[in-house]
């Protein structure tokens, strides 16, 4: 979680740094010059990347493989002490949404990461859009609906730790807890959209980024500069 908020924070001032602060004149941004600064830029957001593995992973698929295990387990039991465990036809019902859960989850994951942060980071790298002399649009990250969306997802990342903590304090109920969470994520959603975020990002970066996660598992500075 802390990793994610840090990747957060990086990926921010590099924004701002790429679309406006050292915006360059119009005879300069076709240099070799401002290609190395930009490449270099890309390469420091990057870096938090690699060491990823000294943070905790929590594995998607594992957690609906884990569901299923300890349901077939406790079932073999039930069938072996020749009674029926109290809740087991109840959490059976559900697996399959618990599951479906996860795997939504995961998928959502994906497209934060290669959409939302490589591919946002690549695309604005590799932009000759300059807003030095524009006085009719802002850069991304001085827009209102980027700021909106970029505070709602670093609180969906805090408040789902948050208010599953209070879950299992049984301060708050696990169905209550979804709602607020859901709530986050559509707001999340609609301010991504609303922000033009989606626009800035070059499909084909993005794409590439997401089939290297894959084929180059592990490596994200290294695909991410390719």
């Amino acid at each position: 979680h802390s990793f994610y908020q840090g990747v957060n924070l990086v990926q921010v001032v590099f924004l701002h740094l790429v679309t406006w602060k050292v915006d360059l004149d119009d005879e300069e941004r076709l240099s070799i010059v401002v290609f190395g600064k930009r490449f270099g830029m890309l390469l420091l957001v990057t870096l938090p990347w690699a060491i990823r593995k000294r943070f905790p992973v929590n594995s998607f698929s594992a957690n609906w493989r884990r569901k299923n295990v300890e349901m077939k387990k406790n079932n073999r039991q039930d069938n072996t002490n020749g009674g029926i465990r109290v809740g087991t036809e109840k959490e059976s019902k559900y697996l399959w949404l618990i599951n479906g859960m996860y795997r939504f989850k995961k998928w959502q994951y994906v497209f934060y990461k290669h959409i939302i942060l490589h591919g946002l980071n690549i695309s604005v790298a590799s932009s000759y859009q300059s807003y030095k002399n524009d006085t009719t649009s802002l850069p991304l990250p001085l827009t209102p609906q980027w700021r909106i969306f970029w505070l709602l997802l670093n609180t969906s990342y805090v408040m789902e730790f948050f208010l599953q903590s209070l879950v299992k304090r049984q301060v708050l109920s696990q169905k209550f807890m979804m709602v607020l969470n859901a709530l986050l994520m559509i707001s999340a959603s609609i301010a991504s959209m609303e922000s033009n975020v989606l626009g800035q990002v070059k499909i084909e970066a993005a794409l590439i980024s997401l089939f290297l996660n894959f084929y180059n598992r592990g490596h994200d500075v290294l695909n991410t500069m390719v």
